[in-house]
C-alpha cells in the first residue's frame, strides 16, 4: 500500500484552501449585496413613520366681538402613520390664550389646555410610490378630524376666574413637506394646517355666546421611517420607481 508523502499532501491541502478562500468570498458578497438592498428599501420612505411635532400658530374665535384679537397658540404632538399613510392617528397637548370682550365691554383673557386625539385621511396617498419631493408634497395633503378635551379658564379685570371643563370636535385641513431627504431613515419636515374647532364654554355672566374657533398651525417635525421600530422591508409592489423616457441613441 502505497504510503502519502507531506509533499504529496501540499496539492490537496492547497486546493482545499483555494476552495474554502473562494467560498468565503462568495459568503461576503452575497451578504454585502443583500445589506444593501435591504439598506436601500428600509431607509426610504413609504409614507409609514413615527413622529415628533412641535407646533405654532394664531387663534382667534369664530364670531368675535368688536376689540378681540388675535391669539398664540403652542402645542406638541405624537404622531403614527402606516404604510402610504392609510392610517394617521396624532395626539396632541395645546395651549391658547387671546382676549375677547364681555356684554359690559370689559376685558376677559382666555386661557385653554387642550389634551386632543385626531386622524388623518389623505387623498393622494398612492403619490408615495413615486418617491420624489413634488408627490411627497402632494401625497402628504390631508383632511382632519378630530376630539379635544378642554379646560378654559376666563379672567376678568380683578380678583377671581371661572374655569369650564368640555369636550370639543375640530375638522381642519393641512399638509407637509420634506426639509431633509426622507429616503435616509429620518428627516426633519415642515406643515402647515388650519382647524375649525367647536366648544361650548359656560361663561356665568359675561354673556360670551360660542366659543367656536379657529386656528392656524406651523409644524416642525422629526420623523423616523422606523414605525414599531423594527427595520422590515417593505412589499415588492411598493418598490416603484416613476417611469423612466427612453433615451435616443448616439448619432
Amino acid at each position: 500500500m502505497h504510503a502519502e508523502t507531506p509533499r504529496s499532501r501540499q496539492p490537496c491541502q492547497k486546493r482545499r484552501a483555494r476552495a474554502a478562500s473562494w467560498a468565503a468570498a462568495l459568503v461576503l458578497l452575497l451578504a454585502g449585496g443583500h445589506a444593501r438592498a435591504d439598506e436601500a428599501t428600509v431607509h426610504r420612505y413609504q409614507g409609514a413613520f413615527w413622529a415628533i411635532q412641535a407646533h405654532t400658530g394664531l387663534v382667534m374665535r369664530r364670531d368675535p366681538r368688536p376689540g378681540e384679537g388675535v391669539g398664540a397658540a403652542l402645542g406638541g404632538s405624537l404622531r403614527l402613520a402606516t404604510v402610504l399613510s392609510l392610517l394617521d392617528i396624532q395626539a396632541s397637548v395645546f395651549a391658547a390664550r387671546y382676549e375677547t370682550r364681555a356684554l359690559d365691554d370689559a376685558r376677559v383673557r382666555v386661557t385653554r389646555w387642550s389634551l386632543g386625539f385626531e386622524g388623518h385621511l389623505h387623498p393622494l396617498f398612492l403619490g408615495t410610490i413615486y418617491n420624489n419631493r413634488l408627490w411627497y408634497w402632494l401625497a402628504g395633503i390631508y383632511g382632519s378630524f378630530g376630539v379635544d378635551l378642554d379646560l378654559t379658564r376666563l379672567a376678568v379685570s380683578g380678583p377671581g376666574s371661572l374655569r369650564d371643563r368640555g369636550l370639543a370636535w375640530h375638522l381642519g385641513v393641512g399638509m407637509d413637506v420634506p426639509v431633509t431627504d426622507p429616503n435616509r431613515g429620518a428627516g426633519f419636515w415642515l406643515g402647515v394646517a388650519f382647524r375649525a374647532k367647536f366648544l361650548d364654554v359656560d361663561s356665568g355672566g359675561l354673556g360670551l355666546g360660542s366659543f367656536n374657533e379657529r386656528m392656524i398651525t406651523l409644524t416642525f417635525a422629526y420623523r423616523n421611517n422606523n414605525i414599531f421600530f423594527a427595520r422590515l422591508p417593505p412589499p415588492t409592489e411598493l418598490r416603484l420607481e416613476e417611469p423612466q423616457l427612453p433615451r435616443a441613441a448616439p448619432p
